[in-house]
C-alpha cells in the first residue's frame, strides 16, 4: 500500500492493511449476484444509470455482441439486452449514460453512422438515434451528457465546427415519435 500524501500515517499502518486485506476477501452482507451476463468471462458491467421509475441501465459486455445496451430491475429474469445496435462482435460502445425522465440518454455507434447521441425507454423498439450531428460514417462523440433549464446539454464535433456545446430541449429527445 502507498502513503498518501498529506493522509494521516496512521492509515497505512501493518495492521489496518491486514484489516483492509481481510474485510475485501469477505463477502458483502446482503449482496447478491443479479444475473449472469457473459457465459465465459466477466461481462464488464459499467455505466449503472437509474432512471424515474427504477429502470437500470447499464452496459455490458459479451463475446456474441460486444458492449451493448443493457436494462435490469435487480434480478435475473429482469435483466436482459436492450437492443444489439451494432450487430456482431464489435458492439455499439455506448457510454456516457445520463437519466432523462424514464428514458437514458447515450453515445453509440451502429455501423453506420459513427458515435451519436441515442435514447432509450428499455426496448429494442424505444431506442432511437436522435442526431447525426457529423453526417454520414463520421462521428460527433457527443457527451458527457447533463440536464438544465429544460435541455439536455452535450459536447460534439459535428465536422465543421470542431468541438464545440450543443443543447437539445428534452422534450425532442423523451417524446415518441
Amino acid at each position: 500500500m502507498t502513503a498518501l500524501t498529506g493522509a494521516d500515517p496512521s492509515l497505512t499502518t501493518p495492521a489496518l492493511q491486514e484489516g483492509a486485506a481481510a474485510a475485501n476477501q469477505r463477502n458483502i452482507a446482503g449482496a447478491a449476484l443479479a444475473a449472469p451476463i457473459a457465459q465465459a468471462g466477466a461481462s464488464q458491467a459499467a455505466e449503472l444509470t437509474l432512471v424515474r421509475g427504477g429502470q437500470l441501465f447499464f452496459t455490458a459486455f459479451t463475446p456474441e455482441t460486444g458492449t451493448e445496451l443493457w436494462t435490469s430491475e435487480g434480478t435475473a429474469s429482469t435483466t436482459r439486452r436492450v437492443t444489439d445496435l451494432r450487430p456482431g462482435p464489435r458492439g455499439s460502445l455506448p457510454q456516457h449514460l445520463k437519466a432523462v425522465g424514464s428514458r437514458v440518454v447515450f453515445e453509440a455507434e451502429d455501423g453506420t453512422s459513427g458515435l451519436e447521441p441515442w435514447s432509450s425507454d428499455g426496448t429494442a423498439e424505444g431506442t432511437v438515434r436522435w442526431g447525426d450531428l457529423a453526417p454520414g460514417a463520421g462521428s460527433s462523440s457527443p457527451g458527457p451528457f447533463t440536464l438544465a433549464r429544460g435541455q439536455i446539454f452535450f459536447g460534439a464535433d459535428d465536422g465543421e465546427h470542431g468541438r464545440e456545446l450543443w443543447a437539445v430541449p428534452v422534450a425532442e429527445v423523451t417524446t415518441p415519435r
